[in-house]
């Protein structure tokens, strides 16, 4: 990816987290992302993704770096290599609503 535009590098990570994602072919889960600047966005992700996953899907569609990005599930944080599965919080047939926080 070294030496690519920016646009081209974007529209590879899309196509690679899109294929990852079909791969896995596992349930999916409603997630309700509350960003910084008030907005609910509702996103679904497979139950098997990584939280790295769903912060690597937060920078590429709202500029927010996954290295400034911290996920709270209830007020917990969410740990990147996790798979949503691995928190028992999060029911795919209820969802959940992540709080991300974006550190300067």
């Amino acid at each position: 990816m070294l030496g690519l535009p920016v646009a081209e590098r974007d529209n590879e990570l899309s196509t690679t987290m899109r294929e990852a994602q079909q791969e896995l072919g596992e349930d999916t889960v409603e997630i309700v992302l509350k960003l910084p600047d008030g907005r609910e966005i509702s996103h679904t992700y497979l139950v098997g993704q990584s939280v790295g996953y769903v912060k690597a899907t937060i920078q590429q569609e709202y500029g927010h770096l996954v290295k400034n990005t911290a996920l709270l599930l209830n007020g917990t944080p969410l740990m990147d290599p996790m798979c949503l599965n691995d928190y028992p919080q999060i029911n795919p047939r209820e969802g959940a609503v992540f709080e991300v926080k974006v550190s300067a």
